[in-house]
């Protein structure tokens, strides 16, 4: 397409799709790589056997994929029923239901936060809580 002087210009579906392409990017922030999972309590747990990264890349999100596996008797002897994450300011950040015999649970949780998971029985009281840090190498 040119103009009267003769120059072309960038049609405008192109530089639309440019400006789009620019704009997701910006918008998508960092990347974490190199994430882990630290849950020092673990090992006293009569809920959880182990925690794990699901992913070990994080794109645009500060929420990792993290999977919590359970022991044996959380969904039978426990009747554990349901998880929730809260952060150390008291603020919600997963919370999700469990099966009977499930043995292991999906969660996205924040990156770099202190949280603690705690396990509630099918009359929604505690059944146990686990302090958990997940942790990773942010690039702009």
């Amino acid at each position: 397409m040119n103009d009267e002087d003769g120059s072309s210009r960038l049609p405008r579906r192109r530089l639309l799709t440019g400006v789009a392409a620019v704009g997701t990017t910006a918008l998508a922030g960092c990347v974490t790589t190199g994430l882990s999972v630290s849950a020092p309590e673990v090992d006293e747990s009569p809920v959880f056997d182990s925690f794990s990264i699901g992913s070990g890349v994080v794109w645009g999100s500060d929420a990792a994929r993290v999977s919590a596996t359970l022991t044996e008797q959380a969904t039978t002897t426990r009747k554990v029923r349901e998880l929730s994450a809260i952060t150390a300011s008291g603020s919600d950040a997963w919370t999700g239901t469990v099966a009977g015999g499930q043995t292991s649970v999906t969660m996205h949780l924040p990156v770099g936060t202190d949280l603690t998971v705690h396990a509630f029985d099918s009359s929604a009281e505690p059944v146990d809580a686990q302090p958990l840090r997940i942790t990773g190498d942010r690039f702009p």
